[in-house]
């Protein structure tokens, strides 16, 4: 199945109130933005569609969620 390419943002972070704060501020700012709670859920999303923007967490929990998004 090809990858759907798309002009939208993922916001990649493990703290649900920076996350949903991240999101609230582009959504209402008249982005498409959408959230993963971490790297392998952003893996999920990205096996589907290509965002234009990543934001990721400097920190998280589990830094190896980080370099999976390397892939």
């Amino acid at each position: 199945m090809p990858i759907k390419r798309t002009k939208w943002v993922l916001v990649v972070d493990d703290d649900d109130n920076n996350h949903e704060s991240i999101l609230d501020i582009l959504n209402d700012g008249g982005y498409d933005a959408k959230g993963a709670a971490g790297g392998e859920d952003a893996l999920a999303l990205l096996g589907v569609e290509r965002p234009f923007l990543v934001l990721v967490a400097f920190f998280m929990r589990d830094m190896e969620q980080l370099g999976s998004l390397a892939r």
